[in-house]
């Protein structure tokens, strides 16, 4: 392996592959470890509640399982890019250990656009059938799942070409005699769209809540899954807020993954924010079994 570091270190710094300082990979790998359980766990209790309890299944419902493949293939590449060095600051990373992390990097930005849609589908399509009484919002619904499905396939057709040819992402554009599009500003742009998207579904429920004649513990519920929802736009600002402060830095694979670590809390919060309609419908039938089991005791006594 090389000596090399793949960067060079600020002044008065000595790199150190074998005990870097001022990182964090461990941290990477200790997130994707909690984050595929997590996500797991929700999903297949959301699928058992649709399958086998509620015995439908719709296109929401499509939508999250999607999500949930792209999602484990989105942290397991995170892992990778951890392994080759990410966390670190890039002069504790020997350079041959590059071209790893950055093929990695590329896979895990093209994912995060179809990987973001498929969950605020899930929400949307979610709650376009939970207000289908009311035409009005169930179309701007639509038109809005109609932007982001517009958005994601532009966002995505340019993350897949940002580079010509591709190999000059990570091989560079002097080996490749190739050129890239300024690739933060792609990212920023993205990030922007995520926290606009993300503020008009939380908006959403809340302007239509009123609409509904619903009793009041009902509307509490509701306002729990909000508060939820309210976190994954806090996080998405905080992502931005980085994305900002760090568009200039040159040390990639310590700036990218810690963006990356609130991507992480972005996906995870999200998919379970989808799913919790599904868990208060598993808590409530297990609760009035509970209820029954105990009034039967209690008759049988």
């Amino acid at each position: 392996m090389s000596q090399e570091p793949a960067a060079p270190p600020p002044p008065n710094i000595i790199p150190n592959f074998s005990n870097p300082s001022g990182g964090f990979q461990i941290w990477v790998k200790v997130t994707q470890f909690i984050c595929i359980p997590v996500v797991a766990c929700v999903v297949i209790m959301r699928l058992y509640v649709k399958i086998f309890m509620q015995h439908v299944f719709f296109v929401e419902d499509w939508m999250c399982l999607i999500s949930w493949i792209l999602a484990t293939t989105w942290f397991s590449l995170q892992l990778l890019s951890a392994y080759a060095g990410g966390g670190n600051h890039q002069w504790d990373i020997p350079k041959d250990n590059m071209v790893l992390f950055l093929k990695a990097s590329y896979i895990i930005n093209v994912i995060y656009s179809p990987l973001i849609l498929t969950v605020k589908l899930s929400i949307l399509f979610m709650l376009a059938r939970f207000f289908a009484p009311y035409p009005v919002p169930v179309y701007f619904i639509y038109i809005f799942s109609g932007v982001l499905v517009a958005y994601t396939i532009a966002a995505t057709v340019v993350k897949i070409r940002i580079c010509m040819p591709i190999s000059a992402f990570w091989q560079g554009t002097e080996a490749t005699s190739g050129a890239c599009l300024h690739v933060l500003k792609v990212f920023l742009s993205d990030t922007i769209f995520s926290v606009i998207t993300d503020l008009v579904i939380l908006a959403l429920p809340i302007i239509l809540i009123p609409l509904l004649h619903l009793p009041l513990m009902k509307k509490f519920k509701i306002v729990l899954i909000l508060a939820a929802g309210g976190i994954v736009c806090v996080v998405t600002i905080v992502r931005l807020v980085w994305v900002i402060m760090y568009q200039n830095s040159t040390d990639t694979t310590w700036t990218s993954k810690r963006t990356d670590l609130v991507t992480c809390a972005e996906i995870t919060l999200g998919i379970i924010c989808a799913c919790l309609p599904a868990g208060n419908f598993l808590a409530s039938q297990v609760s009035i079994r509970s209820r029954l089991r105990l009034s039967s005791l209690a008759t049988t006594c």
